[in-house]
């Protein structure tokens, strides 16, 4: 029950734009079931042959402890406390475990019987190292426990796992975006229930309309 009271909190401090997100990301996860969820400590200096991601599986692997290289296809990445990868259906799971300090690993697998038209990224680190942690023990608990709805767990865990890989990416994205683009996104986000016009999202960017309609031409991409 804690495990769920914790999850509503996190919802209901979440505002605005952000909420949205997340309620898009909980409709996703209705779809996802939980398959398993193992703790895994790696022993050192082991490197793990290729192995298949089973037909309609996702997996996430959420490290908690210790550090290791986890790649897919010619993707390669250092992970340590707080990082996560995430796998589809057909793609291959490589890793290395550190010779000193290997990691120590949270493996959700989860039903997955359609591929969703958005991925998420192969590589995302958690807003905060502690709470991954934590959430990975209490999730690992909830599922052991006999009398658990796993129905609505692998809702909780699933959406929470979207939520930070979603959150990562923006934050990512946001620090490749100039400063006018960036006060531009913050001003609708402060004025996203009132009526706007571009010349007034010029005035608040610092530059022109022509200039700003060229800044979006330009980093469309990465406004999605």
């Amino acid at each position: 029950m804690l495990f769920y009271i914790r999850y509503a909190i996190f919802i209901k401090t979440t505002s605005g734009k952000n909420y949205y997100l997340l309620v898009r990301a909980m409709d996703i996860a209705g779809s996802r079931k939980i398959k398993y969820i193992l703790d895994f400590q790696t022993p050192p200096a082991t490197i793990y042959k290729p192995r298949e991601i089973k037909p309609e599986t996702e997996e996430v692997e959420v490290i908690v402890a210790g550090y290791g290289v986890l790649k897919k296809g010619d993707m390669s990445v250092l992970c340590g406390p707080g990082s996560a990868v995430w796998y589809y259906s057909g793609e291959k799971v490589e890793a290395e475990s550190d010779s000193v300090k290997p990691y120590r690993t949270f493996v959700f697998s989860f039903q997955a019987s359609d591929r969703p038209q958005i991925l998420m990224p192969f590589y995302f680190e958690w807003e905060n190292i502690a709470s991954s942690i934590n959430f990975c023990r209490e999730a690992f608990n909830s599922y052991q426990m006999e009398d658990m709805a796993l129905d609505l767990l692998s809702e909780c865990v699933y959406g929470r796992m979207i939520w930070e890989a979603t959150q990562f990416s923006r934050k990512k994205q946001d620090s490749e975006r100039p400063q006018p683009l960036q006060k531009v996104i913050s001003h609708i986000d402060k004025s996203f229930a009132e009526k706007i016009n571009i010349n007034e999202i010029a005035v608040a960017a610092g530059v022109s309309s022509s200039h700003l309609h060229c800044l979006f031409k330009k980093y469309r991409p990465i406004l999605r």
